[in-house]
């Protein structure tokens, strides 16, 4: 009983402290999402918010897919469909109430961007400003 205990303390470390460090300067919107970082561009907003959702625990670090389906290069339409939805068949929960038009527009480009010069490929997606 004492090791799931750890780990459970561990996954609430992991889940709260970037919060609980950074309390002072975010304010929080969606799903406890930081609403007042500086915006990275569309592919930067976008790999912010994929990893914000953690996309990549199902799609990989670079979305070629790993529980999840390969999404890199994904149609906006196809993102904006299957994020907001959802597939409950494929184990893909629906974020339509966490997302807006724009976010799917800046998780299409990131998307787009994997493999190119302007992949963002930082993890640390509550920092100002990530370092590559």
């Amino acid at each position: 009983m004492r090791a799931y205990g750890n780990v459970a303390m561990l996954v609430l470390a992991l889940i709260i402290a970037p919060s609980a460090l950074m309390a002072g300067e975010l304010q929080y919107g969606r799903a406890g999402i930081p609403q007042n970082l500086p915006s990275l561009g569309p592919a930067g907003d976008g790999r912010r918010l994929y990893l914000e959702l953690n996309c990549y625990l199902c799609h990989g670090d670079n979305g070629a897919g790993s529980e999840g389906p390969n999404i890199q290069g994904a149609e906006f339409g196809d993102v904006r469909e299957i994020v907001t939805q959802g597939d409950p068949e494929a184990g893909m929960p629906a974020f339509g109430k966490y997302v807006t038009t724009t976010d799917l527009k800046n998780i299409t480009a990131y998307l787009d961007s994997i493999g190119t010069a302007a992949e963002p490929k930082w993890f640390d997606w509550w920092v100002a400003h990530p370092k590559q």
